[in-house]
């Protein structure tokens, strides 16, 4: 019976409400807060990025808008090796899905 419970609870079109896990593997230092994933429609979170965590280029499932609450954040895109640099902001930022940085 669980395993049948999980398999719907893990399913990409089921709606997971308010839960904690760590975002791109235990290693990647990023551990995200989530109010809704909800994989194939969006996902509302919030992301708690440790000191020199994300340090691997990397891109998502999906495009994503970014409002940064607190530190600074050094973007470097790949392969042009541009880099941009985010700090808190009424702005959000904007990531395509095809974004590899």
């Amino acid at each position: 019976m669980w395993k049948y419970l999980k398999s719907i609870y893990l399913h990409p079109w089921f709606p997971r409400l308010f839960f904690k896990k760590y975002d791109g593997g235990k290693s990647s230092g990023v551990t995200g807060y989530f109010l809704i994933e909800w994989k194939k429609v969006f996902s509302i979170g919030l992301l708690h990025f440790k000191d020199g965590s994300r340090e691997a280029y990397h891109s998502h499932a999906f495009n994503a808008i970014t409002w940064w609450l607190y530190g600074k954040v050094k973007e470097t895109i790949h392969p042009s090796l541009s880099e941009r640099y985010f700090s808190p902001s009424v702005r959000p930022k904007f990531t395509k899905r095809d974004c590899f940085h």
